[in-house]
């Protein structure tokens, strides 16, 4: 084809964080860029590949590259060629595209979390030495302590040697002895989740009862493989990788964006057996919560919930404001929006199908009671939130 654009993918589709990155960049040169031909190069760490590939680099045969942070990183963006990098131990680098997530969204995401079940204790699961998850935890920890409540974190061992990582369940296991129970822990990845998980049977802790378990990153090789499985927060990156792509075509055309950050924002929690736990002393309230939660579909009324648990709708309401901060009509409508959510996301109903078997009157009714709770209308939300069809 005349006027063929050579792309070069340098990033390995190891992990989750990275193929949902090359999903969302391979379907915008699907749908949008039939002039790209993508080079993927995946052992360029070997020298001798690392040599030709530059070669390629500086005789202008390449005219777009998507890395992460290669070593000779400076080399290619001296060359000067449009390039996107999904930096890992730098916060920016200057010349490129980057895409960076939302660390104090992602934090704050699973403080709403671990505060909806209920906790009263908390704690934070990190790696001291990398800014992301120092990020994470100041999204988190602000969050919990805005909510009133203390926090602990787990300090990691200054030898970062490869025998370190292998002891380390064992010292977070005596961290979490250390800890109050029930206690609910973020962790600032699903590697640490999964770590966390392990040094909880040496503990002899019990996930969740005991502690439960938040990762990030939604990486199911990890969090279904994981026992218990691993709650997660999913990322959006797919659209983050689509959007990077788009900007790097802008660049190859002579457009260059003077925003050269994509931010990959958090989606929602992916809720697994490690947090699926709603911690309610009140055995009242709790079955309460249980019956809203069972009976989601329906325009549950206040009175029918008191009914239900036999107690005053007065003593229920006082009940809820002690054990969970909030009220019962409001623990109705975060149930209906869950519902809601759900049916958008994994269903292909339409909106209207949605209202009719939820017991909305009509659509404008739905779209109104959604966008109070969530900030934008339900089409809004499930085109921002499906996985794309882009």
């Amino acid at each position: 084809m005349e006027n063929l654009k050579n792309i070069l993918l340098l990033i390995q589709p190891k992990r989750k964080y990275t193929f949902g990155l090359i999903q969302g960049f391979t379907e915008y040169a699907k749908s949008c860029a039939h002039d790209w031909a993508i080079c993927r190069s995946f052992d360029y760490r070997n020298s001798e590949r690392n040599s030709h590939l530059m070669d390629m680099v500086h005789s202008k045969m390449v005219q777009g590259v998507f890395l992460r942070e290669p070593e000779n990183l400076e080399e290619y963006v001296k060359s000067g060629i449009p390039i996107i990098s999904a930096p890992y131990s730098k916060r920016k680098i200057n010349d490129v595209i980057n895409i960076v997530a939302d660390h104090k969204a992602i934090g704050e995401m699973g403080a709403k979390h671990m505060l909806e079940r209920g906790f009263k204790h908390f704690a934070f699961c990190g790696f001291n030495e990398w800014w992301w998850s120092l990020e994470r935890e100041l999204g988190y920890s602000q969050a919990i302590i805005d909510a009133g409540y203390d926090i602990r974190f787990y300090t990691p061992p200054l030898n970062n040697s490869h025998a370190a990582w292998f002891e380390e369940p064992t010292l977070i296991a005596q961290w979490l002895e250390s800890l109050p129970k029930p206690v609910a822990i973020m962790a600032c990845n699903d590697d640490r989740a999964a770590q966390l998980v392990e040094a909880s049977k040496i503990a002899g802790m019990r996930v969740p009862d005991d502690v439960a378990i938040l990762g990030v990153g939604n990486d199911i090789t990890l969090c279904d493989t994981s026992y218990p499985p691993i709650s997660s927060i999913q990322l959006d990156l797919e659209k983050s990788g689509y959007e990077a792509a788009q900007k790097l075509a802008n660049w190859i055309n002579g457009k260059k964006d003077e925003d050269n950050l994509v931010s990959i924002q958090p989606v929602k929690v992916i809720v697994r057996q490690s947090s699926n736990i709603l911690t309610v002393q009140d055995e009242t309230v709790a079955q309460a919560v249980k019956y809203i939660h069972q009976h989601n579909q329906k325009a549950l009324k206040v009175d029918q919930v008191a009914r239900a648990v036999a107690i005053s709708r007065r003593q229920l309401e006082k009940k809820f404001r002690r054990e969970l901060d909030r009220s019962v009509h409001f623990e109705i409508k975060q149930a209906r929006i869950l519902r809601i959510r759900k049916l958008l996301v994994e269903s292909d109903m339409t909106i209207t199908e949605i209202a009719c078997q939820l017991d909305f009157p009509d659509v404008a009714h739905i779209s109104r009671y959604f966008r109070d709770m969530v900030g934008m209308t339900p089409l809004e939300f499930r085109k921002e939130h499906t996985c794309k069809k882009l």
